[in-house]
C-alpha cells in the first residue's frame, strides 16, 4: 500500500473533516432532515427533479442521496436501517438536476439560468466523481436554446458502456412569437473524457422532441435507448419513442419510433392533463408505462375520479395497435389516488405501488402488465416519495421523510403482505393512547404509538405511579367522547390528550 493510501485509510477511518464533507462516527451521526413525502405527485401539471435516491451498494448496506439546502448528502447504512457514515458534496451552480450511480463513477448534475441567451454560458454542468466522493472533472453545457434548465420536467439518466445518456426539460431560447417554450432536452457524455458528445435542445423533429414535456424517462433495453414522455401538445400523450441501434454510441440521433401509449383528450398545450406518469421499465416483451389518470372521454377536464393504468407496448410490433392500456383499480369515488412506483424486480416480474386516501397499496405484474397477486393494503404507515425504490436483500426498498430523518420502508419478497417500517424515532414522533385509565399499565407506564410508523410501545415517564384522569373533560367528534387526560413525564413535562 502507497503512503497516500495509507494516510487516506487513516483519514476515513477517523471520521477527519475535507473538502467534501464529514464522515462521521456511526455513534454519534445523524441523517439530515427533509420532507419528500408525496413529492412522486405532480403539484403544477409537471413533476419536478428527484432529489431522493437509494443505491444497493453490494455489500450489505445501502446508500441514501438527497439533495436539500444547497448540499447533497451521502449516507450510508446497513441492511437494519442503521446510519453508519455521511458526508455532503456542496452544489456547484444555482440547481440541483440530479444524481447516477454509474459503473466506475457517480454523476450530479447541476444547472443555471441563462436569461439573456448566452451561447457560451454554462446551463448544465454534470460533475464526475470518485465512488469516494472526490471530484474528477466536469462536462459543461453552454447555451443549448437553453435559458431555464430541467423547467417543468424531470432528469433521468442512464449508462451504456461509457457513455451516460440524459434526458430532462428546458425552457427554450424566445421563438419567432416571442415566447420561451418548454420541451425536453437529450445529452450524450462520454465518460472517460467527460466530454458531450451530442446535445439535442432545438425544436427538431425526428429526434424524439416533446413539447410540452413534463416528465422524462429513459432506459437501455438491448441495444436501444428508450425513452418515454409525459406530452401536452408534440405529441398530446404518453409517448415512447426508441432509438433504434445506438445504445454505447456518442450519438443517438438515428432512425426511431415513436408510439402514443396513452393519448390524453384536450387542446394541444392545455397544461392540464389529468395524468400523472410514475414509472418506465421494460419485459422480455414489452415496454410497460405506469400512471394514474382520470377518465379520457369527452368530460375528462371535470372528471376527479382516477384511476392507476399501466400501458403494454409489444416490442416486436412497437405500435399503437400493439399497446393496450390496463387499468389496475376501478375505483367509483373521489380517493386520493397517488402518481404510482413501478419497480423492476426481475425481467418478467414488476412490483407496482401507489397510495390511496394515504395508505399504501400494492400488486404484483409480469411481463406484460397482468396482475400475477391480489392488490395489498397496507395497514402499516408507509409514504411514498421522489425516491424510486430499489430491491436491496430480497426487498423492495424505499423511504420518505416528513420534516424528519428517513424512514425506511421494506416489502418482503418472500413475504410481500406485511410492509416492514424502519426509523429512528424521535420524542416527537410518539403520540400517546389514552382513552381510558386502562391505557396505564400498573407500573404507570403509557402506551404510545409512533405517528410515522405506527410502531407501539410502554414508556415509563409519569412522576406518580398512577396518573390521574381530568376532571370529565370530553371532546366530541361526532361519534366518540373521549376523556382528556393530564400526566406529567419523568422531566416534567405535561402531557395532555
Amino acid at each position: 500500500m502507497t503512503m497516500k493510501k495509507i494516510i487516506l485509510s487513516v483519514i476515513f477511518a477517523l471520521g477527519i473533516t475535507f473538502g467534501i464533507g464529514t464522515v462521521s462516527n456511526a455513534a454519534t451521526i445523524k441523517p439530515v432532515e427533509t420532507y419528500n413525502v408525496e413529492a412522486n405527485n405532480y403539484y403544477f401539471y409537471w413533476q419536478d427533479v428527484m432529489k431522493s435516491y437509494l443505491v444497493d451498494n453490494g455489500d450489505n448496506t445501502f446508500t441514501r442521496v438527497e439533495y436539500t439546502d444547497d448540499k447533497v448528502y451521502i449516507e450510508t447504512y446497513n441492511a437494519s436501517g442503521k446510519i453508519q457514515s455521511s458526508t455532503s458534496v456542496k452544489k456547484e451552480l444555482s440547481f440541483f438536476g440530479g444524481f447516477y450511480s454509474g459503473t466506475h463513477y457517480n454523476f450530479l448534475v447541476f444547472g443555471q439560468n441563462n436569461p439573456n441567451e448566452l451561447d457560451d454560458r454554462t446551463v448544465i454542468r454534470v460533475v464526475r466523481y470518485t465512488k469516494e466522493w472526490e471530484r474528477i472533472d466536469a462536462a459543461n453545457l453552454k447555451g443549448a436554446n437553453t435559458v431555464i434548465p430541467f423547467d417543468a420536467g424531470n432528469l433521468r439518466m442512464v449508462q451504456h458502456g461509457d457513455m451516460l445518456y440524459i434526458r430532462t426539460a428546458h425552457e427554450m431560447y424566445a421563438s419567432s412569437d416571442g415566447k420561451n417554450h418548454q420541451a425536453n432536452l437529450t445529452m450524450t457524455v462520454d465518460t472517460t473524457t467527460m466530454t458531450i458528445t451530442e446535445a439535442l435542445p432545438f425544436v427538431t423533429y425526428g429526434t424524439g422532441y416533446v413539447s410540452h414535456s413534463f416528465n422524462q424517462f429513459i432506459e437501455i433495453d438491448n441495444d436501444s435507448i428508450v425513452a418515454v414522455d409525459h406530452g401536452d401538445a408534440y405529441p398530446r400523450s404518453v409517448v415512447i419513442i426508441r432509438y433504434n441501434g445506438t445504445a454505447g454510441k456518442s450519438s443517438i440521433v438515428g432512425d426511431i419510433d415513436e408510439v402514443d401509449a396513452f393519448p390524453i383528450k384536450g387542446e394541444t398545450g392545455a397544461n392540464y392533463t389529468g395524468v400523472e406518469v410514475g414509472g418506465f421499465e421494460a419485459s422480455d416483451s414489452s415496454y410497460l408505462v405506469a400512471g394514474n389518470s382520470v377518465k379520457q372521454n369527452s368530460s375528462w377536464s371535470t372528471n376527479k375520479i382516477r384511476n392507476i393504468f399501466v400501458t403494454v407496448t409489444d416490442k416486436e410490433s412497437f405500435s399503437e395497435e400493439g399497446t393496450t392500456i390496463k387499468w389496475i383499480t376501478s375505483y367509483t369515488k373521489n380517493n386520493d389516488v397517488s402518481n404510482p412506483q413501478l419497480v423492476k424486480i426481475e425481467n418478467n416480474k414488476f412490483l407496482l405501488m401507489w397510495t390511496k386516501n394515504d395508505k399504501l397499496q400494492y400488486v404484483f405484474l409480469d411481463g406484460e402488465g397482468n396482475k400475477t397477486s391480489g392488490i395489498y393494503s397496507s395497514d402499516t404507515i408507509a409514504n411514498l416519495s421522489d425516491c424510486q425504490p430499489i430491491v436491496f436483500n430480497n426487498q423492495v426498498l424505499w423511504y420518505y421523510t416528513d420534516d424528519s430523518i428517513p424512514v425506511f420502508c421494506f416489502i418482503d419478497l418472500d413475504v410481500p403482505e406485511k410492509v416492514k417500517v424502519v426509523a429512528e424515532h424521535k420524542y416527537s414522533d410518539w403520540d400517546y393512547d389514552i382513552i381510558t385509565e386502562a391505557s396505564f399499565t400498573q407500573d404507570g407506564s403509557v402506551k404510545y404509538t409512533c405517528e410515522r410508523c405506527g410502531v407501539k410501545k410502554n414508556v415509563v415517564t409519569p412522576k406518580v405511579k398512577t396518573p390521574t384522569l381530568a376532571t370529565k373533560n370530553y371532546t366530541y367528534d361526532g361519534k366518540v367522547k373521549t376523556p382528556k387526560v393530564t400526566v406529567k413525564d419523568r422531566t416534567g413535562n405535561t402531557l395532555t390528550k
